[in-house]
């Protein structure tokens, strides 16, 4: 599968959303759940999943759980969530 196949693919499509939500945050902000994005965006639970997975094995961003008190953005970089080359 080729780069525009896999960008334009239902999982490209809800990892370029998502890391346009994690844009939004700062570094120690408390993110939604698994559950509130994918009712936020209209999108499964395991596409939210797995979007938010390759965020994090990108390096775009590095999300901690602290459990019940819930998950927190703990580094995100803005070069990987936002290219300059997805802007042209």
């Amino acid at each position: 599968m080729g780069y525009k196949e896999i960008l334009f693919s239902k999982n490209g499509i809800a990892t370029y959303t998502l890391a346009r939500e994690f844009i939004k945050y700062h570094v120690g902000d408390k993110i939604p759940t698994v559950s509130e994005l994918s009712e936020t965006f209209g999108l499964a639970r395991g596409t939210v999943q797995n979007a938010v997975k390759l965020l994090q094995q990108s390096d775009a961003i590095r999300i901690e759980s602290k459990g019940h008190v819930g998950s927190y953005l703990m580094k995100k970089n803005m070069t990987i969530l936002f290219p300059v080359e997805v802007m042209i």
